[in-house]
């Protein structure tokens, strides 16, 4: 099977997309206490170093939401264990999966990237 997995000619990591899979599994979204189980697949063994792989392959969960819908505290969790430049190309592709699920959600992640961002800014 591999550790990689090739889609539209562009090379993800298996290991992090099934971690993604299985959490969709347990109720349709990804909830809070499962993103741990993700992250781990992500920083597999670089500690803090995420490789080029890694980083497509979280950008391609934060742009597929219909693939892999996180619930509200799921993503900002997700996001706070996570954070990188995919953190912020998401914001975009989060605020649309939020407009399925009302718009109390949406100004909960609003506050939380802006936030995020704020903080993230501040580290640079």
């Amino acid at each position: 099977m591999g550790n990689y997995q090739v889609m539209n000619g562009q090379r993800y990591d298996r290991g992090i997309l099934d971690a993604a899979r299985e959490a969709m599994e347990t109720g349709g979204r990804i909830a809070k206490h499962e993103t741990p189980a993700i992250t781990d697949e992500i920083y597999d063994g670089n500690n803090a170093v995420r490789t080029e792989t890694e980083d497509r392959t979280v950008q391609y969960i934060y742009d597929h939401p219909d693939q892999f819908n996180f619930t509200p505290a799921a993503r900002a969790k997700f996001e706070h264990d996570n954070r990188s430049a995919g953190a912020i190309n998401g914001w975009k592709t989060r605020n649309a999966n939020v407009t399925k699920h009302g718009e109390e959600d949406l100004k909960l992640q609003k506050g939380t990237a802006s936030q995020l961002a704020a903080r993230i800014s501040q580290q640079s």
